[in-house]
């Protein structure tokens, strides 16, 4: 699906200069009032590359700490092919963004992995305004109390109304392991039903993978992909 990956360490100063508690120090969002993510200042649509026209898609991959986000777009960079057990893929402080080249030279994905650790949680809102898309990737072999947090703060970032129209991919992940539960166990558990408010009006998909093996994410998102497009061509026309 992807044939060219390019990736940027885009860790701004307004998350460098966030410290986490465990080193001691007060976590306070002040810092980052004053400048605005790139994704908020970048058009999410077209930009003009010489006679080309490049239609970008802007990904927000959320989801709780220790679920895969990171690991997840380390195989997607390696063309779906397994990260070796030999490299360790460190925990996102902040943010970083990798771009996806398609087949297809005119559209490219912007991946932006966001920290799912709780004291980063509340910055997740200023990457919103120009998201396309959310990848949720979820543990499927947390315990109860974990899966209620983590259906708690998918059904916030649902109802956020920057959000409303963005594609949802949810990677049901970690399908290797045997306390795994199954697509319909975590569809259940997520509460996610037609009804639900946030998915009535959105296109969207619970996908299992296991970002250790691959498993799944090909299909996962060959099938956000696909909606992109669509979605994108049909806001150019406008």
């Amino acid at each position: 699906m992807f044939i060219h990956i390019v990736k940027f360490s885009c860790l701004q100063q307004c998350c460098m200069e966030l410290h986490l508690t465990t080193h001691g120090i007060n976590t306070t969002n002040s810092v980052i009032k004053s400048r605005q993510p790139e994704i908020c200042q970048t058009s999410n649509y077209t930009k003009i590359m010489g006679n080309s026209t490049i239609t970008n898609a802007q990904i927000l991959f959320l989801g709780l700490d220790n679920a895969g986000k990171s690991t997840i777009i380390q195989v997607c960079k390696n063309e779906f092919t397994p990260t070796s057990e030999d490299d360790q893929i460190k925990p996102t402080v902040g943010h970083s963004v990798t771009h996806f080249k398609g087949k297809e030279k005119s559209f490219q994905l912007a991946a932006w992995d966001l920290s799912g650790k709780d004291q980063f949680r509340s910055l997740w809102k200023s990457y919103y305004k120009h998201a396309n898309a959310i990848c949720f990737v979820v543990d499927s072999a947390e315990d109860e109390e974990r899966m209620e947090e983590v259906k708690e703060v998918l059904h916030t970032v649902l109802q956020d109304v920057e959000l409303r129209d963005a594609i949802l991919l949810i990677c049901a992940n970690k399908m290797d392991l045997p306390s795994a539960k199954s697509a319909q166990n975590m569809t259940d558990i997520l509460g996610l039903t037609s009804t639900t408010t946030g998915l009535s009006k959105r296109a969207w998909k619970l996908q299992p993978t296991c970002a250790k093996t691959g498993d799944g994410l090909k299909e996962g998102f060959e099938w956000l992909s696909q909606q992109l497009k669509t979605k994108l061509k049909a806001q150019q026309k406008k």
